[in-house]
């Protein structure tokens, strides 16, 4: 049977993720695409995950609540059953 191509491949540039540099609070995300029963995942560039929750877009846009990172790259991916979004995102921690 014929698959989706796109489906295999992460979409990019159609997430946006603020406040980027993050430092800590509320972190809000958005996408003009349809999706719903998303996955959230933030990992380090090492691929350890440090975030996760199953939430849904509310108008196109979400809150999340990462806690404590500490300061780095992070990489943001927002998941469905039919589209997978990424985002590189930056911890600023100042102690």
């Amino acid at each position: 049977p014929a698959t989706d191509v796109k489906s295999h491949f992460t979409i990019r540039n159609q997430l946006k993720a603020y406040p980027n540099p993050y430092k800590q609070g509320q972190f809000t995300i958005e996408t003009e695409l349809s999706m719903n029963d998303v996955d959230v995942i933030i990992m380090d560039i090492n691929g350890r995950q440090h975030f996760t929750k199953k939430t849904s877009f509310v108008g196109g846009k979400l809150t999340i609540q990462p806690g404590n990172l500490l300061s780095g790259i992070y990489f943001l991916i927002v998941a469905d059953a039919k589209n997978r979004l990424s985002k590189e995102i930056i911890v600023e921690k100042y102690f």
